[in-house]
């Protein structure tokens, strides 16, 4: 998804934004977290419908979030490639494990994915 996505942050991006953060100032960014925050759900399996509603219900209630400001909601951006067949082939990150990196995406319009 990184490689369509035109704003993405590597664990590498993410991890050098974090290195100058003290124990200090995480702790006031925990006590503050679920302030506002968006909370998105996949649920899989066999479940019905009102279950999933009702367990979805119960883990932002025990959470109790805020809703994001309208101004810090993030669209996800992405690329639309062009039509046809894309491919980008990666170095395997586990060597021993040949599906260890394996993912694909389908296009099907620009927002698809």
């Amino acid at each position: 998804l990184s490689v369509l996505k035109l704003v993405h942050y590597t664990r590498v991006d993410r991890h050098t934004a974090l290195s100058n953060v003290n124990f200090k100032e995480f702790r006031r960014f925990v006590k503050s977290f679920t302030d506002h925050l968006y909370v998105q759900c996949l649920v899989q399996g066999n479940v019905t419908l009102d279950d999933v509603i009702e367990t979805i219900q119960q883990c932002l209630k025990i959470i109790n979030c805020g809703p994001l400001f309208s101004n810090t909601v993030q669209q996800m951006r992405v690329v639309q490639i062009p039509l046809g067949v894309s491919y980008c082939k990666l170095k395997n990150i586990n060597e021993t494990n040949p599906t260890s990196a394996v993912i694909n995406y389908y296009q099907i319009g620009i927002t698809s994915i």
